[in-house]
């Protein structure tokens, strides 16, 4: 058999291939780095500022993170180790620290005073109090200044001509940026400098107002990202990339809610500039306990409940210059195959158990204050680790028992069905006729077909090569069985980004296939053959239909001969009509569900009883429970059964196979579209 190379031309979401280059440096030392798809996860970052470490060992791993924070004397400290690991790493995002609105007496000391000998703020930009006492912070050796413009102008100037003249950094980290300042000495405080103890309403106003003034000053300096730490004012979002949420989860924000956190977040991003960019800094709460791998999953995968979120993990807010990594951070998930969805269904982000689908795995998070059994709704594969092998065991299991405030990443179990409909990318499970789960489910991808796209595999015209259909929206593409196109169009037309239905079958045993396609919208079904070339298109509504058709093919009477088989879709009665192998006669029709129901339905059709005459499986598409039943070709129910939607399913895509050689087709359903 030849060697099977195929290209689609619409966008391929590749599986991801985790790349180790390898390189031996005169000292002997070798050393690995991955080399990310732009879209994989988890997307790292290290929050390192300290003096960069300079042994090979280090570099090595600082080059596998996405993101570096820095400070941004180590462009000229240390220049050799940062272009090393921009080698290493040539996508590698680097940002430079800057306190918003404090100076560090550390300056002085090297190696920061290489950058800051000459920073000089005048005399009128020290925060002090009524009676014109320097206000100091928290932290030892920081004094606060007051962000006035000519402050601001100070300091981004200072940014431009001696930390981005140095063309190592992407953008900049600002610290330390507040709500509000009000609190700061008990609220004596003296922004305007009269003498008298500031108005707090007035105070904590003219602060958001200036940090929106260095906010947009610092837009002129045309870097990629501007990232801030501490504030989710929504006067700042339009400013900036995103934010760090830092000692995640972070106490200052919503309390330090869990749920409060993440719908924020969620709101931010929205108003945020792209591209976006988060950090979830979450950490051993400065106790050093590097193998506090619950705390570090737990920070993981909340980040990756939504997108462009980096995470990293590290000592504490005391010391932030940690080289650690992770089991779970050599994962490589891919993309995200949706959004994050409750185990209830309950709006995001409320206080339950969210899980999260990718494209190689899984990643359950547990914000709640107790232990909690989830049901995976089919196998997936524990990490292999070397750290904390209670979790991370490798083994194969279908549920879970995940902790309080808790996190796991799982990978899915790779499985190619063949003649069969699936949705790439999808999750597939098996149940009998009576709605028993005839195999454990497992997520179905294929890597030559866009994620989400329905695919097909199969021999289409009995030369003992499986081709390849893939249906993305209303483009069509078929690949014989040595990689050559037969077809790249749009057989209905311009449909814009709604899925086609398609369904493949023989209409006679032993022919070539025929397919059959139904429009989401407009009222059209067309036949076509195993090329692409057209037989029929009809309206089976008339043309004044604008709703859709699921569609099947198979042989439901008993007489050697395939039925094409339509459900109708929204808008409509819920009908299955069954026509004959031409698509030129009406043979049966009848409603599956009330005749009233029109939010339409899904079909399929196959031999689930053995009776050598294929069944009609339908499921509701919308407004109704998910209720299959099952037909026979004179409309007669032999069977139903309730599917439970888990994480916020629901849409269904049907189809049949015997996947254990019983001699009886299943009941195969996909999450849908």
């Amino acid at each position: 058999m030849k060697k099977r190379a195929r290209k689609l031309e619409v966008k391929i979401y590749k599986t991801v291939i985790i790349l180790f280059i390898s390189i031996v440096f005169a000292t002997g030392i070798f050393f690995v780095v991955r080399a990310k798809n732009a879209n994989d996860n988890p997307r790292l970052a290290n929050y390192l500022l300290g003096t960069l470490p300079t042994d090979e060992a280090s570099i090595n791993t600082l080059a596998r993170f996405d993101l570096l924070i820095l400070s941004p004397e180590q462009a000229l400290t240390r220049r050799s180790v940062i272009d090393k690991i921009k080698k290493l790493n040539p996508s590698i995002i680097l940002l430079a620290y800057v306190p918003a609105q404090s100076y560090n007496d550390d300056w002085e000391k090297y190696p920061a005073n290489t950058l800051y000998k000459n920073f000089s703020l005048p005399q009128q930009c020290w925060f002090k109090s009524s009676a014109g006492k320097v206000l100091d912070n928290s932290w030892p050796g920081l004094f606060f200044t007051t962000i006035a413009p000519e402050c601001t102008d100070y300091l981004v100037n200072f940014v431009r001509d001696n930390i981005l003249s140095t063309g190592v950094w992407d953008g900049v980290f600002y610290d330390m940026v507040f709500d509000n300042i009000s609190w700061l000495n008990n609220g004596d405080i003296d922004l305007n400098f009269d003498g008298v103890p500031d108005d707090k309403k007035w105070a904590d106003a003219e602060w958001q107002a200036r940090t929106v003034y260095l906010l947009k000053h610092s837009r002129e300096l045309s870097i990629k990202y501007i990232l801030i730490n501490g504030s989710s004012v929504s006067d700042f979002q339009p400013l900036v990339n995103g934010r760090m949420y830092e000692n995640f989860p972070t106490p200052w924000e919503a309390g330090g809610s869990w749920s409060g956190i993440m719908t924020g977040m969620t709101r931010n991003i929205a108003k945020n500039q792209g591209p976006k960019m988060y950090v979830v800094n979450a950490n051993t709460n400065n106790t050093g306990k590097q193998n506090d791998y619950r705390a570090m999953r737990f920070g993981l995968g909340s980040s990756l409940m939504l997108d462009n979120v980096y995470f990293s993990f590290d000592y504490g807010d005391k010391d932030h210059n940690q080289v650690w990594w992770y089991d779970e951070y050599d994962v490589g998930l891919g993309v995200a195959g949706g959004q994050a969805q409750a185990l209830s269904g309950g709006a995001q982000f409320n206080n339950d158990v969210w899980r999260r689908d990718y494209e190689h795995g899984v990643v359950i998070v547990n914000p709640t204050n107790q232990a909690q059994a989830v049901d995976l709704g089919g196998e997936f594969e524990r990490i292999n680790g070397t750290q904390d092998k209670t979790v991370n065991n490798g083994l194969i299991v279908d549920k879970v028992n995940l902790n309080a405030k808790d996190a796991i990443i799982m990978l899915k179990t790779f499985q190619i069905i063949d003649n069969a409909i699936f949705v790439n990318g999808g999750m597939i499970r098996f149940y009998s006729m009576n709605g028993l789960r005839a195999r454990n489910g497992f997520f179905v991808f294929d890597d030559l077909v866009p994620g989400g796209a329905l695919s097909w595999r199969g021999d289409l015209n009995n030369d003992n090569f499986n081709e390849l259909v893939a249906l993305f929206g209303s483009k069509l593409q078929i690949f014989n069985g040595v990689g050559a196109q037969w077809y790249n169009d749009y057989p209905l037309g311009l449909l814009g980004s709604k899925q086609i239905n398609i369904a493949i079958g023989r209409p006679v045993f032993g022919a070539n296939y025929n397919i059959l396609l139904g429009a989401p919208s407009g009222g059209q079904v067309g036949l076509f053959n195993y090329l692409g070339q057209p037989i029929k298109n009809i309206f089976p509504l008339g043309k004044k239909f604008v709703g859709g058709f699921s569609v099947a093919i198979g042989d439901v009477d008993g007489d050697s001969n395939s039925e094409n088989i339509i459900g109708v879709g929204a808008g409509k009665p819920a009908e299955v009509i069954i026509y004959d192998r031409a698509l030129s006669k009406i043979k049966k029709r009848f409603y599956p569900y009330e005749k009233n129901f029109i939010g339409g339905v899904q079909l399929a059709v196959g031999d689930v009883n053995g009776d050598s005459k294929a069944e009609i499986i339908t499921v509701p598409i919308k407004n109704k429970k998910p209720l299959v039943r099952i037909f026979t070709s004179a409309g007669k129910k032999i069977s139903e059964f309730t599917l439970s939607a888990t994480f916020g399913e629901k849409n269904f895509v049907l189809s049949a196979r015997d996947v254990n050689y019983d001699g009886k087709d299943e009941v195969v359903i996909m999450s849908g579209q």
